[in-house]
């Protein structure tokens, strides 16, 4: 449900509460896995992913239902949050500056609510201020500081125990993905993306 392409595009989710959604009758509904798909297999850079999910009706559990968000970026554009409120897409841009995700919405909360609704934001945000070279060894030391580990939660009215199941730093610059899995920090897993024409 994550990855990179060739040109360095990248797409990741992050699970949210269910929201409907408002399908517009002129495009077709477009299932979130597929759309991911479809951006790394034909996206060149971050406008073009956006247009492309805007094409769509988006869905993941249901139609007209999302529990998603989708970061967007790429190695010169900066990125963005794909979001529903009130049934819409909203696209949060962050210009050329850091954007952090994670699993609460972003759309119409402000910098310090962010910080102060979610220890994970917080702790990604203040490594992203603190450090002015940010290399993959500085990402995975903030993705793992922010890891979850037998979190309980109520979704849907059902409660469950979480943990992280796996954590990735993209280089988008040089093609390279970092991995570990299973909170197992110890263990990164490198890949090398080849650079497209």
């Amino acid at each position: 449900i994550e990855g990179m392409n060739e040109k360095g595009v990248t797409i990741t989710l992050a699970s949210l509460d269910k929201q409907s959604t408002q399908p517009d009758p002129d495009k077709n509904p477009r299932f979130l896995i597929h759309l991911v798909r479809e951006i790394l297999d034909h996206a060149a850079n971050l406008d073009e992913a956006v247009a492309i999910a805007e094409k769509y009706n988006i869905f993941d559990n249901g139609r007209n239902i999302i529990t998603h968000h989708i970061f967007l970026s790429d190695p010169v554009s900066g990125s963005a949050v794909l979001e529903w409120h009130d049934g819409r897409m909203e696209v949060l841009r962050s210009g050329l500056g850091p954007q952090v995700v994670t699993n609460r919405p972003l759309f119409a909360v402000d910098e310090d609510k962010r910080r102060g609704n979610c220890r994970r934001y917080r702790t990604l945000a203040k490594a992203l201020d603190n450090n002015e070279k940010f290399d993959w060894q500085s990402g995975m030391a903030a993705l793992e500081q922010a890891s979850q580990h037998d979190v309980s939660y109520v979704i849907e009215g059902e409660r469950w125990r979480v943990s992280t199941q796996w954590s990735a730093v993209f280089d988008m610059t040089l093609r390279e993905v970092y991995v570990c899995l299973g909170g197992n920090y110890e263990t990164v897993y490198h890949l090398q993306v080849p650079v497209g024409y």
